[in-house]
């Protein structure tokens, strides 16, 4: 798995792919050892390999794209991959509460 840093103007955030997929997406300003939660295997940062994930999350957050346009992969329990697919139908600005 490769990672890089991503820096905004407010935080930064560590960003990993797998085999050519978004795997994770850091909290701001937290740690690399943050990522080991959520993916296993050895970590290589390559910040060249990483940029399309770079720009994707850039443009994402500072709203210039409304959706991730790079290949997303998940790693979790059933129940977190089943919960972070429903999260992806929600439209870009929209909330949702544990009600709905």
């Amino acid at each position: 798995m490769q990672y890089t840093r991503l820096a905004m103007p407010n935080h930064a955030y560590f960003i990993v792919a797998d085999q050519g997929k978004l795997a994770f997406v850091g909290s701001p300003d937290a740690p690399l050892s943050e990522a080991a939660d959520y993916v296993s295997g050895s970590l290589e940062f390559n910040q060249e390999e990483m940029l399309p994930f770079q720009n994707a999350i850039d443009d994402y957050l500072t709203g210039k794209a409304q959706t991730i346009t790079v290949p997303v992969t998940y790693h979790g329990t059933p129940l977190q991959e089943a919960v972070w697919q429903y999260l992806q139908t929600i439209s870009y600005g929209e909330t949702r509460t544990y009600a709905q």
